[in-house]
């Protein structure tokens, strides 16, 4: 039997030439092969219909992950000013379906969805009114994968809310009671007073003072008006700026050349948008004494409760203090300077190694890192002089690489035929000794110049890899560089 198979939009046809000459014989082989044929596409559609589903839904999942983390980068500090599609939980569910849940805290839910290529995923925790209160997830993108993680603040609505009724709290008329209004004040000023009046006096055992609790605080002055705020990390490729909530800094790293304040501004200007930017939240509590006396107290909290500093306002008969002092660091703060104190550690292990090494082939004495910069400098100063003017002689200098140096030594040689005559040798470990002869012309010496010579400390990886300058293409062209004697 020979079978021909024709598909079309509507029909599928099917023509059968069968040896068998009965008429009755070819009609029942027709009828059979088309049950079979309708078997085969019945079973073909369900599959098309049961796995585009699927794969529709984890591809949206690794998009909105992906999109998640390209705008935790894209806004950093400004993320809580936004109003994104994502920070719904029901547009979530309507885009990616329903989600393992499970209780994270009293009032809120914890829902995940996993990537069907099992290595994007997305978790969020959300509040009764479906609001997103932290994102969490894996994203696999064109530009690589990682982790990310936002807290969002209170959502936009419960912020007016709890601003519309501080505003009624202030607009309601409160009973002209003097006694009680006076005793309040002063129960508020004393207060005060003696928060400043222990922190002049601050020591260890200042931790044990009611007034670190803001519950008494709140049992003793009512309750507190609060607003956000956050704690920031942001990191660049070789400089992390962290800026607290209370106004203090800390860095890691080089600063950018050229930057005057240690503020996000700054060094943003200079090295444009940092690729990681962290961040907590906290609350600001703050109270106002009574009537027309300015006294005021804030309190920094994390987690609503913990208390990181306190600040305020005492002021009795016209008179005011201002006072503030930082109690505990924020859960980010700690990371920061656990970081900055393992970084200074390790760049001491790598300065005592440097000098060590340093001292060693020079038969020097130097100490410091200063004492380092100063006699490197000098050396490849003296060096790039002398050949500016290709004056024989034998010259040593140091190159900074990684963690360590690279040990030049460098013979120039009287002038040959126009040309000034320099090999310069140095050795590389676990590669070899590495040689380059030269055969500089006389237009090519003004190149060494003091400016590139300090280049060459400072920068001397980029120079010769990333922005080669004149310099660096001149050695390219009328240099020849040999490994244990092999061109």
């Amino acid at each position: 039997m020979i079978t021909f198979v024709f598909f079309s939009s509507k029909i599928l046809v099917f023509l059968c030439y069968i040896k068998n000459p009965d008429p009755k014989h070819r009609i029942q082989q027709k009828r059979n092969i088309m049950i079979r044929t309708r078997l085969q596409l019945s079973s073909i559609f369900f599959l098309l219909f049961f796995f585009y589903p699927v794969s529709a839904i984890a591809d949206a999942c690794q998009s909105i992950a992906n999109t998640i983390n390209d705008d935790i980068s894209k806004y950093g500090d400004a993320l809580a000013n936004e109003q994104l599609p994502w920070m719904k939980l029901s547009w979530l569910q309507e885009q990616l379906g329903s989600a393992d849940t499970k209780n994270a805290t009293n009032d809120s839910t914890q829902y995940e969805w996993r990537c069907g290529n099992n290595i994007s995923s997305l978790t969020v925790s959300a509040d009764s009114a479906g609001n997103i209160l932290n994102v969490n997830g894996q994203y696999n993108s064109e530009n690589g994968s990682g982790l990310f993680e936002a807290k969002l603040p209170e959502h936009k609505s419960d912020q007016e809310f709890n601003q519309m009724i501080a505003q009624l709290d202030t607009k309601t008329p409160t009973p002209n009671i003097p006694s009680a209004e006076n005793n309040a004040t002063d129960k508020c000023n004393t207060l005060i007073h003696q928060i400043r009046s222990d922190l002049s006096n601050y020591s260890n055992t200042t931790q044990s003072k009611q007034w670190m609790n803001l519950l008494w605080l709140k049992r003793e002055l009512g309750q507190a008006h609060t607003m956000a705020t956050y704690d920031y990390v942001y990191e660049w490729a070789d400089y992390s700026l962290f800026i607290s909530a209370d106004g203090s800094q800390a860095e890691s790293g080089t600063p950018p050349k050229g930057m005057r304040a240690h503020t996000y501004a700054d060094a943003s200007a200079l090295l444009g948008r940092p690729k990681k930017t962290l961040f907590e939240k906290l609350t600001v509590n703050t109270w106002q004494c009574p009537t027309t006396t300015h006294s005021t107290l804030s309190m920094i909290t994390a987690n609503k409760t913990i208390p990181l500093s306190i600040s305020g306002n005492d002021c009795n008969e016209g008179k005011c203090n201002t006072f503030s002092m930082s109690l505990s660091d924020s859960a980010l703060k700690q990371k920061f300077t656990q970081y900055i104190r393992e970084q200074n550690q390790v760049n001491a292990a790598i300065l005592a190694a440097k000098l060590s090494s340093y001292n060693a082939n020079y038969k020097t004495m130097l100490h410091t890192n200063e004492e380092l910069e100063i006699d490197s400098s000098l050396r490849i100063k003296n060096y790039y002089l002398n050949l500016s003017q290709c004056h024989p002689g034998i010259y040593h200098y140091a190159l900074p690489v990684l963690n360590n140096f690279l040990y030049h030594t460098a013979v120039v040689n009287p002038q040959k035929d126009g040309a000034c005559l320099v090999t310069t040798s140095y050795v590389i470990p676990q590669i070899g000794k590495m040689e380059l002869k030269c055969h500089y012309q006389p237009q090519s010496l003004k190149f060494f110049t003091s400016a590139e010579s300090i280049n060459a400390i400072t920068n001397h990886l980029q120079s010769e890899e990333q922005r080669p300058s004149e310099l660096q293409r001149t050695i390219s062209r009328e240099c020849k560089r040999y490994i244990d004697g092999v061109l």
